[in-house]
């Protein structure tokens, strides 16, 4: 029995840190997607610059 509940406990947290770095992957993906060229991110019509839309995404 306490070797299944830290099974699951390593799982969490193995998941954890994992969903981490794919966070700023997703961020940086996001940021590139939307990314104009000039330095502004252009989501649903509205213009940000690149530290807002990084501000706003975390």
């Amino acid at each position: 029995m306490w070797l299944k509940a830290m099974k699951i406990v390593g799982t969490v947290v193995v998941d954890t840190l994992l969903s981490s770095e794919n966070d700023e992957e997703r961020k940086a993906s996001f940021m590139s997607e939307h990314d104009d060229g000039l330095g502004n991110i252009n989501h649903y019509g509205d213009s940000y610059s690149q530290q807002e839309a990084s501000d706003a995404y975390d």
